[in-house]
Formats: C-alpha cells, sequence, structure tokens
C-alpha cells in the first residue's frame, strides 16, 4: 500500500487526475517528507514519482486538467514553525519539479 511507496505516517497531500491518485509528502517519524507517489486505479499499484525537492507537510495540493501537479504553503520542517511560501509545479510529461514562487 501507499505506506511501503512513502515514508510518511500522515500530513500529506492528496489529488487526482485521469485514472490516478497522487501523494505526496507528509510527516515520517523524523519529520517531513519528500516522497510523492502515483496510485493507478486500472492497474490497482503504487508508482514512486520523483520526490518533492523539499519535505513537506500539511500543504495545498491540485492536480489541473493538463495532468500539472501544484502544491503550496505548508510545512518543510525547519526550527521556525512559519508556513512555507514556496508554490511548486510538478509536470507530469518530464517528471521534473519546477518552483514557480
Amino acid at each position: 500500500g501507499c505506506a511501503r511507496v512513502l515514508g510518511a505516517l500522515g500530513c500529506s497531500g492528496a489529488g487526482a487526475g485521469g485514472v490516478a491518485v497522487l501523494v505526496a509528502g507528509g510527516v515520517g517519524l523524523t519529520g517531513p517528507v519528500e516522497d510523492c507517489a502515483a496510485y493507478d486505479m486500472i492497474g490497482d499499484i503504487w508508482r514512486p514519482l520523483p520526490p518533492m525537492p523539499v519535505g513537506r507537510q500539511s500543504f495545498g495540493m491540485a492536480v489541473s486538467r493538463d495532468g500539472a501537479v501544484y502544491v503550496s504553503g505548508g510545512y518543510a520542517g525547519d526550527e521556525s514553525l512559519e508556513p512555507s511560501a514556496d508554490f511548486w509545479r510538478y509536470d507530469i510529461g518530464s517528471a521534473v519539479w519546477l518552483k514557480m514562487l
């Protein structure tokens, strides 16, 4: 299941696009994780994706109609406890995370 693909125990982001559900980040035993995976609903299998550039928990995540994944806010695990102002886009076609802000 998801727990074997992601190191997170909770506070992950999720979004659905097409026939897949994407799950990313969250908090593990040692803090925020950067893991990312897609669940193929037709094949009933989890597929690892490239990790987020920064571990993050409790963030917003959305999947656009073109399949791009957007991640914003949340906490990166630094000591300030301030929410992150970063905004990232994951391009499914190129399998690359791009920092937007």
